[in-house]
């Protein structure tokens, strides 16, 4: 039983292995999403100010710049996660 356990120990260490760099990554993106979000979060306040003002020129740009966050975001965890 014994030696029967030490012939798998380096196969089970791999897996762990490998099981614990695909949770870090995914721990990553998530944090790398969370902190975009926030990010957006504060854009769209922005938005909503400049809205009241009817300032829609601006309104325009940070609507661009919140769809170019979520696409880099997209591309990050895809790559990742890949």
């Amino acid at each position: 039983m014994y030696q029967d356990n030490a012939i798998l120990a380096p196969n089970n260490i791999a897996i762990l292995k490998n099981f614990t760099e695909k949770n870090f990554m995914h721990a990553s993106v998530l944090l790398i999403e969370i902190t975009m979000l926030y990010a957006v979060v504060g854009q769209i306040n922005v938005i909503m100010e400049k809205m009241l003002m009817e300032d829609l020129l601006v309104v325009e740009h940070v609507l661009t710049g919140i769809m170019i966050v979520l696409t880099a975001i997209r591309k990050i965890a895809i790559r990742m996660i890949i």
